[in-house]
């Protein structure tokens, strides 16, 4: 795992593809490899394994003092050699050291991993300081005082931890309901009131069930990127409220809120000590939702942002939760309803979710040394998925009379890959290792579970509990290493910390058990969690924005604002019931009049009522391709017709995102041939700003009609098709 994970930061720094088909081995097959292969060896590695420590510690002592050189020059690189060294002589003239190799070189180990952790946070050799945890550190005001602040919650929650099993006996129960319910409450305290939205991550959500509204067909005329089942929800939101953003926003929160709760069911399910696992779990909660863009200035609203945390992750959740509440045994009665509903998803949320079944299935069947067992459940899977298709297929023909046709919708799926032609992916960073102590982690757990496996040793230990949380994280970790940026690793850190916690919780008492590596791991933990929850806290009680990850009810409670509790039914009932432009509201804070993208929507609402208000389809081709965050200009068709009950002349959905797709391109210029003279036609005064999708039906337009003037705005010009070809 150390050796090609340290071959894919230095190595693959200019691939796409590379790094994320590496990562698929390391992380799924290599713990099963690995466990396979110790458990046929029955102890006669001992000796290699010592080398392969011995060589691995080599590499990771190379690598910081090369990141030393980089940094500080020859001199600083030497310093750091020459300490190394000293270390190094000192633990072999410690008496012992030779009966004991094994566990101290994992100390060893375990040492430079972190440290090399911390320095590729990334590394920036030009930055004032290459760091970036430690430059974030220098840069936040009063820093000093957050981490005071942190070291003081994880003293306290080790001195829970090491009492709770023991101490309080008359109110043991009292003591853990209690810190339950006040875990709960912060989860409901998270809820983002404002209601901000990404206007442009939503668009590829609830374009669809817009879509459908006006009379697209699922699966027919209706695609996603996201499958079917996440926009449908949606459209069964907008069957009770208007089609608008703020729906949306509510629903997404309360999405997330679920996911939550899910996990810090997990983590209940996982631990036995449910005070210190509560207390840890707050901290965690508020790292991942604040300072998920690496350095001082990254922070932003991941409710905005709907398919990032529960839109994407709530079934793979639900299922992690059920698998380790029976210990890591995969029950089919409740599997499978769970793996038909996310057949009913997208490919990557029906992946996930089988991640941890399938785990978990693997491991029961090298218990029981069937392989008829395992084909028996892949099996059921299997059925399981084609029923889910097939009342998707028979329920759409019945309705609307039409087949389904999956192609637009593997097109559309296939654009957002890891590769270098995809529009989604990026380069990997290779001076970048926050992923690694989490892959490292994952890989851990993976591989003790399976080598207890193969030796046969019974099951539902906390090694099992953990097996389906490990195969969860894998989940977002594949997404961070598709698209390796700092925002995308944030969703890794709730999954991540059910694990962390869970093996915090045994080695913070008697490390001693573990061996020369027992107390240090103790010490990197320690040193980790009170730096992350100095982090937290401290990107946590930043200004009160809308665009902040700390925009939530509970970030109102800790300002001079106060809670103002009474007010949150006004603010969602607000939500669901105004346009997505409505001042009163936060949904569309960051669109803004400076910058014009308020006024382009305005101004296409405005020709839309004077030239087209009794049109049932108008060829609104305004859309533009985003500059940043929220930005709305990739959603002035669906902002504008979600309030004027229209829709466009072909099937399309979002016309960014469907434009990534051949075949939805392709029907829609060939529905562009079949335009009649008197189509409104909106179009930017920009042309170059343009979506591709609608350029080229644009390019269409303009070979078949002529397109006579009626009005030109400030931004946006309207007319008429006239003399269309026959």
């Amino acid at each position: 795992m150390l050796t090609l994970g340290l071959a894919l930061i230095t190595r693959f720094s200019d691939f796409r593809s590379a790094p994320f088909l590496l990562f698929l081995f390391m992380i799924g097959a290599g713990p099963i490899l690995a466990a396979g292969i110790l458990a046929a060896a029955d102890g006669r590695l001992s000796g290699a394994l010592l080398v392969l420590r011995s060589g691995l510690l080599a590499l990771l002592a190379a690598l910081i003092v090369d990141l030393a050189v980089r940094w500080g020059g020859r001199l600083a690189g030497a310093g750091v050699a020459a300490l190394g060294g000293l270390w190094a002589y000192a633990q072999i003239r410690r008496g012992g050291f030779w009966s004991e190799a094994t566990s101290r070189l994992d100390a060893g180990l375990l040492v430079l991993v972190a440290l090399g952790t911390f320095l590729l946070s990334p590394f920036d050799p030009q930055a004032a300081v290459p760091v970036g945890l430690l430059d974030y550190a220098v840069k936040a005001p009063q820093f000093s005082l957050w981490l005071a602040l942190g070291i003081a919650w994880t003293a306290l929650g080790l001195w829970l931890r090491q009492r709770e099993g023991w101490a309080f006996i008359k109110s043991r129960r009292f003591l853990a309901g209690g810190a339950v319910v006040l875990a709960g409450v912060v989860i409901l305290l998270m809820y983002d009131d404002t209601h901000f939205v990404d206007f442009g991550h939503y668009v590829p959500s609830i374009g669809p069930a817009v879509h459908a509204l006006r009379g697209g067909v699922p699966m027919v005329d209706v695609y996603s990127v996201y499958g079917f089942l996440p926009w449908f929800v949606y459209r069964l939101v907008f069957a009770i409220f208007e089609p608008a953003f703020g729906p949306a926003a509510v629903l997404v929160r309360l999405i997330n809120l679920a996911y939550f709760a899910l996990l810090f069911a997990t983590l209940l399910v996982v631990t036995r000590r449910w005070v210190s696992a509560a207390w840890f779990f707050v901290p965690a909660l508020l790292i991942a939702l604040c300072s998920h863009v690496q350095g001082f200035d990254g922070m932003w609203n991941l409710n905005a942002l709907p398919m990032t945390m529960g839109g994407r992750y709530l079934i793979p959740a639900a299922m992690t939760l059920t698998l380790a509440w029976k210990g890591g045994q995969p029950v089919r009665a409740v599997a499978l309803p769970l793996i038909g509903v996310a057949a009913l998803s997208s490919i990557e949320i029906l992946a996930f979710a089988l991640a941890p079944w399938g785990l978990c299935v693997l491991c029961e069947a090298i218990r029981r040394r069937s392989p008829r067992y395992l084909l028996q459940e892949v099996a059921w899977a299997i059925v399981d998925v084609g029923i889910a298709q097939a009342i998707l297929i028979g329920g759409i023909r019945v309705i609307y009379g039409r087949w389904v046709d999956y192609g637009p919708y593997f097109s559309l799926f296939f654009q957002f890959r890891p590769a270098e032609e995809s529009i989604w992916s990026v380069t990997f960073p290779s001076l970048y290792a926050l992923w690694f102590p989490i892959g490292l982690v994952y890989f851990l757990v993976i591989a003790v579970a399976m080598h207890r496996a193969f030796r046969l040793e019974p099951s539902s230990t906390l090694v099992e509990r953990l097996l389906p949380v490990a195969s969860l994280g894998m989940g977002p970790l594949t997404y961070f290493f598709g698209r390796p940026q700092e925002g995308t690793l944030n969703v890794v850190c709730l999954p991540f910390a059910v694990v962390a916690i869970a093996v915090a919780q045994r080695v913070f008492v008697k490390p001693q058990r573990f061996g020369p590596a027992g107390p240090v791991l103790r010490a990197v933990l320690a040193v980790t969690f009170a730096f992350i929850t100095a982090d937290a806290f401290e990107h946590f009680m930043r200004p009160l924005d809308p665009s902040r990850g700390n925009s939530s009810i509970l970030r109102r409670c800790l300002s001079p604002l106060g809670c103002r509790l009474d007010e949150l039914p006004r603010h969602i009932g607000l939500a669901l019931h105004t346009d997505s432009l409505d001042r009163r509201t936060s949904v569309s804070a960051y669109v803004f009049d400076a910058d014009g993208t308020r006024p382009r929507i305005e101004e296409a609402r405005a020709l839309v009522r004077r030239w087209g208000a009794d049109d049932r389809q108008i060829a609104l081709l305004a859309d533009r391709m985003p500059n940043r965050m929220a930005d709305s200009d990739a959603a002035i068709g669906l902002t504008t017709f979600m309030a004027s009950g229209q829709w466009y002349p072909w099937s399309i959905s979002a016309p960014i995102i469907d434009g990534a797709s051949r075949l939805v391109e392709e029907r829609t210029l060939a529905r562009v041939s079949t335009v009649s003279d008197g189509l409104l036609v909106i179009l930017p005064n920009e042309e170059k700003t343009m979506a591709p999708l609608n350029a080229a039906v644009l390019k269409r337009l303009r070979a078949r009609c002529e397109l006579q003037l009626l009005e030109r705005g400030r931004y946006l010009s309207a007319f008429h098709t006239q003399g269309c070809m026959r």
